[in-house]
């Protein structure tokens, strides 16, 4: 019968096979002498041989047979037949012979029949075949329904093995489970995406359910020779998936429409890469009291971190996105924030707006919940402190490979078959979720590690530089709406920027902290941050994939950067790292800058903002530049080009300023010149003589008024600065005006007069000839800066007459009363300081007054119309009669 069943002609086969599978049905019925289990091989060989048959309606009559023997008498079959039952519906979709879709659903429903109604009865070893059996009909290619059920009963199988795991040795119960899940791992390799989506699920949740029926050393079996295995090949096949778009029958279903996100193979296998890294990670989790009693944990747990540095370094977004959430959810990262803000650190200082929520292209996610799951009310992950410093170094490989534009390399495992990662620069742009989940996992890494890791991963190059980087990744024109909630705020990201290096820096200012010698570093990358407010972040992704968008928010970024720049410096000025490194320099660089460009600044709050800073920098910074003199040699020529430039700015407004917007511009003047008067001019014998002759050159072009007579419209009245030539004036001759400091009269004095001052010093262990040398220096500066001033008076003072004569019966503006009442008040003082100071007589001071005397004449007729300026004159003409009188007792001391 068995070879009529296999005649090629179809009629004569047809009833052989008819003949033969209604004989075994038949003889199932018929008691015998023979031995239950001989009489039932006897009966089922020749069915199971009917498998060798090619031609498939004959193979659908046996199974056909094989069905109705499992429901009439399944119940009576001995074990030994149950492997022959099996392997028959085994080698149809395992055998070398074809099959059709009839076929695979005929033979299936015998698999199902076993799984659901024989578990109970079937022999261990059968069991193991079962699975083995319906794992095959779960890969066919066939019929796509077929393989979604079988996943499924490999679900029952497995929770009918935990039910019977007690009545198992520990050595079958190993043997099951291990081939069990290395079933479900390589249908996580199919070729057809709802079949690994299916499988990693199945996978998860059988682990999941019952991983504690393992034992430690299986474990070590299946996460080396099951998990890693799975990953290797995903990782494989990912690489090698076409990117060409093609119908849904390809991707494994028929006549449905595929969302364009997943309509290629490359992104169903992206898809795939994620929930199978994403599911390693979630038994790592589960499992990991189990797995940290492994002796080879340190190894699993690199080996899994450089599988997340790998799919970080992919140049698709999601990818990229779960190896960040894998990696997040490795470290517990909710119940560590949550011990990190036992601190009496405030969470919303801490990481402001962006705990709760992320954004990526009009979606925001609830971070804690959608990262780590219920975690939670779970313990923290117990971790040996030198795996802390594995995940951090993963974590710097991760940040570079993410942010950093550039051709990076991951590398991996030795024994892995599979080529290195390489992500090329602007293939992908991160979204803002990306980097958010990055900084995200970066705080509390940090504080578990910040007492372990060396101080060089703080420096420029290393960690300021991957903040750097995230601020430089440009927002797309599609993220913008979602991202910036309003013009005056800035981003989640660039708000998570300031809050980690807040606490980078916190930790450096520790007594002790092993990273203080980096605290310059993190002060010149918020300098860089700073200069993003005239200069945006240059990037070096493509200009069609990503456009630096939000630029205002940038400048509010860079100002609050300033802000911060001020505020660190203040804490740390005195720090040795901060001196010797010469910070000081450096930011008085940056902000000279803004004040360069002043009104050409994209945000005119930026020069006002670099103004104020400069102020308050140079008031800490200067007396600390006096102390240690040696490390700031540069610094001098900065300040004076800097204030030299925005004092004389030649930038104009992009539209007229009103009276008071002129008047809040030139006050922001007036305080830079009364920071020379306070913390300049009163240490001038300690500063380098051409920085002091600069500063002197400033105050004097700055004492001049920059009214223009001929501008009889006032057209040009921003430029008027009335105030600042006034201050201009009282810095110069304060000095003159004060009896405990050196001034410029004294300094004026011919150097012999000091030969008695250098004797004493030099008993005080001053050196002689240095003393010297800066008493030749300052009284060279005085003697220029008096020069100077009085020149400009004598200018004034003419060109007053003249203005005066012209005008006739009008009266001149305000702003030339004003300014000559300052000459008169200034010549005034300048005969005051010289007589206060008559034992350092000078010559040449002394007669470059009296020249002045006949000027000051000339002003009688043109001072009535205005009783300030003759009232100011009256005073200055009566001054010289303190001066006739110093020559006067000066002779009579020469003839005595």
């Amino acid at each position: 019968m068995f070879k009529v069943s296999g005649h090629p002609y179809a009629k004569l086969r047809e009833w052989g096979a008819q003949a033969l599978t209604v004989l075994v049905k038949s003889a199932l019925k018929v008691k015998t002498a023979i031995t239950e289990s001989k009489r039932q091989q006897l009966i089922l060989s020749p069915l199971s041989l009917m498998s060798e048959i090619e031609y498939i309606d004959v193979r659908r009559k046996q199974i056909e047979c094989l069905v109705n023997v499992l429901q009439s008498a399944g119940q009576q079959l001995t074990s030994d037949q149950w492997p022959t039952v099996i392997e028959t519906v085994r080698v149809v979709v395992a055998g070398k012979l074809s099959y059709d879709e009839v076929l695979v659903k005929q033979s299936y429903e015998a698999v199902a029949l076993m799984i659901t109604d024989f578990l109970e009865i079937l022999p261990f070893h059968c069991i193991q075949l079962l699975v083995e059996t319906d794992a095959k009909y779960g890969s066919q290619q066939c019929e796509l329904n077929i393989s979604l059920s079988a996943l499924g009963q490999l679900w029952t199988i497995s929770d009918f093995v935990y039910r019977k795991n007690s009545k198992l040795s520990q050595k079958q119960s190993e043997t099951i489970w291990l081939v069990l899940y290395n079933c479900l791992s390589e249908l996580c390799v199919d070729v057809r995406p709802p079949v690994r989506k299916s499988a990693c699920q199945t996978l998860l949740q059988t682990i999941a359910a019952h991983g504690l029926a393992l034992k430690s050393d299986t474990w070590k079996h299946m996460v080396w020779k099951i998990l890693f295995p799975m990953l290797d090949k995903v990782r494989a096949l990912t690489l090698s998936a076409s990117t060409t778009r093609t119908d849904s029958s390809a991707l494994g279903a028929s006549n449905i429409l595929i969302h364009h996100s997943r309509d290629t193979e490359s992104k169903q296998w992206a898809e795939t890469s994620v929930q199978t890294l994403s599911g390693v990670v979630k038994i790592f989790n589960a499992q990991r009291a189990v797995l940290l009693s492994l002796d080879d944990f340190p190894a699993m747990w690199a080996t899994l971190l450089h599988y997340i540095e790998y799919l970080a370094a992919s140049d698709n977004s999601e990818m990229t996105l779960a190896a960040l959430k894998s990696f997040q959810a490795c470290i517990h990262l909710v119940k560590t924030l949550l011990t990190f803000f036992s601190r009496d650190i405030n969470l919303e200082l801490l990481l402001g707006k962006i705990l709760s929520q992320g954004f990526e292209m009009g979606k925001r996610e609830k971070f804690v919940n959608s990262s780590v799951g219920n975690c939670v009310g779970d313990e923290s992950p117990v971790l040996p402190e030198h795996l802390w410093i594995t995940s951090w170094k993963s974590w710097l490989v991760i940040s570079r490979s993410l942010v950093l534009a550039k051709p990076f390399k991951v590398d991996f495992r030795s024994d892995a078959m599979m080529p290195i990662s390489e992500r090329s620069g602007g293939n992908f742009v991160p979204g803002q979720i990306h980097l958010i989940t990055l900084l995200h996992i970066f705080i509390p890494l940090f504080e578990r590690v910040r007492k372990k890791i060396p101080c060089d991963d703080f420096k420029y190059d290393e960690v300021p530089s991957i903040l750097k980087g995230i601020v430089s990744v440009p927002l797309t024109a599609e993220q913008v709406p979602f991202v910036l909630s309003s013009a005056n705020d800035i981003n989640p990201t660039l708000e998570a920027v300031l809050n980690c290096v807040r606490i980078i820096y916190q930790d450096m200012l520790d007594t002790g902290s092993s990273l203080r010698p980096a605290l310059p570093d993190l002060i010149r990358l918020m300098l860089d941050f700073t200069t993003f407010a005239i200069r945006p972040p240059v990037n070096e992704y493509e200009s069609n994939k990503a456009e630096n968008k939000g630029v205002q928010n940038m400048v509010i970024f860079a100002e609050l950067s300033l802000r911060t720049v001020v505020e660190f410096y203040a804490g740390t000025a005195h720090f040795q790292e901060i001196i010797q490194s010469t910070v000081f320099v450096d930011i008085v660089k940056c902000l000279a800058q803004p004040m360069e460009l002043k009104y050409q600044c994209p945000s005119q709050s930026t020069w006002k903002a670099a103004a104020s800073a400069f102020g308050t920098v140079l008031r800490l910074g200067l007396p600390i530049a006096r102390q240690y003199s040696r490390y700031f040699n540069t610094i001098w020529p900065v300040i004076a080009e800097t204030l030299d430039r925005f004092l004389f700015n030649n930038s104009r407004p992009s539209c007229p300023l009103n009276a008071d917007e002129r008047k809040r511009h030139e006050f922001i003047d007036c305080q830079l010149i009364e920071l020379i008067r306070t913390e300049i001019l009163p240490y001038a014998s300690v500063f380098p003589t051409d920085f002091i002759q600069k500063i002197i050159d400033i105050l004097n072009r700055g004492s001049i008024s920059t009214v223009d007579s001929s501008d009889v419209f006032a057209l040009d009245t921003y430029a008027q600065r009335a105030e600042l030539s006034k201050v201009c004036f009282e810095a110069l001759l304060s000095m003159s005006q004060n009896e405990e400091q050196p001034d410029i009269v004294r300094s004026a004095a011919p150097v012999h007069f000091l030969s008695e001052s250098v004797v004493v010093d030099d008993i005080k262990g001053v050196s002689g000839s240095e003393k010297r040398r800066q008493c030749i220096a300052s009284s060279s500066l005085g003697t220029s800066a008096i020069s100077s001033l009085l020149a400009r008076c004598k200018e004034v003072m003419l060109s007053f007459v003249r203005d005066q004569l012209n005008a006739g019966q009008l009266r001149l503006s305000q702003e030339r009363i004003v300014e000559m009442t300052s000459v008169l008040h200034a010549v005034s003082t300048l005969i005051e300081g010289l007589v206060r100071h008559a034992d350092n007589f000078n010559l040449e001071f002394y007669t470059e007054l009296v020249n002045l005397y006949p000027t000051l004449v000339d002003c009688v007729a043109s001072t009535k119309a205005d009783p300030q300026i003759e009232q100011a004159l009256i005073t200055s003409l009566k001054s010289y009669q303190i001066l006739l009188l110093l020559n006067v007792h000066k002779f009579d001391k020469e003839r005595h």
